[in-house]
């Protein structure tokens, strides 16, 4: 969508607005220019008052929908976003890499086989809380994201080739399988917390009634 010319970078000269490009009304254009030399680097559209008039009545007809949606899936919206973003390919390797450190330091120690729960976004403490959710799922269950389930096979195969095993005596059944679960974030942070769950963990509930109390697995 761009291109050099004599230096200077030829920007799309058209507006985004309502989900597709346009042209402004005046069809203008503005320069921008290197605050270290004052020298025009760059050429993009420059909108006018009915330009903008356009995008905050299309801002206000998409919020009219917006409104409506969860919480909880515009996270999972937000956060599909933040996936779609060009995102340095190292942020993800060292998303691996801490999980499958944790993995490692842990050793035996945690009776393995087991569920490691990965919590990826939000804020800090909501991140170790979703780690903790991603552990206790049960097993055979998928991340509702695309990119967190493809993420929860890779580790699932690295973490199992580790060579930990259970109980810590070698082999390749080290987990039984990694839960991921993902929040939105900010681009600039991307916490991540790892809650290991042993092999030993139960799980209960309780359906609590005016004729009593209902226990269930």
């Amino acid at each position: 969508m761009r291109a050099i010319a004599r230096g200077v970078i030829k920007l799309l000269h058209q507006l985004y607005i309502h989900g597709k490009w346009v042209s402004g009304t005046r069809g203008l254009t503005k320069p921008v220019t290197n605050p270290a030399n004052e020298q025009i680097v760059a050429e993009v559209a420059q909108a006018q008052a009915e330009d903008v008039e356009a995008a905050v009545n299309s801002a206000n007809l998409g919020f009219k929908i917006w409104r409506s949606v969860s919480p909880w899936e515009r996270s999972k919206i937000l956060n599909r976003v933040a996936y779609l973003i060009e995102v340095p390919a190292d942020v993800i390797n060292g998303v691996k890499k801490f999980v499958i450190d944790k993995v490692m330091e842990s050793g035996g120690k945690v009776c393995p086989p087991t569920i490691v729960g990965v919590g990826i976004g939000g804020t800090s403490d909501l991140c170790t809380k979703i780690a903790k959710l991603a552990a206790s799922r049960p097993l055979g269950s998928v991340c509702d994201d695309p990119e967190g389930a493809k993420l929860e096979k890779e580790l699932s195969e690295a973490i199992n080739s580790l060579g930990i095993g259970a109980q810590g005596l070698g082999g390749n059944s080290t987990a039984f399988a990694v839960h991921v679960e993902t929040a939105a974030t900010h681009i600039t942070m991307n916490p991540v917390a790892v809650n290991i769950m042993c092999n030993s963990a139960r799980r209960a509930q309780a359906r609590f009634t005016t004729n009593g109390v209902e226990y269930g697995f």
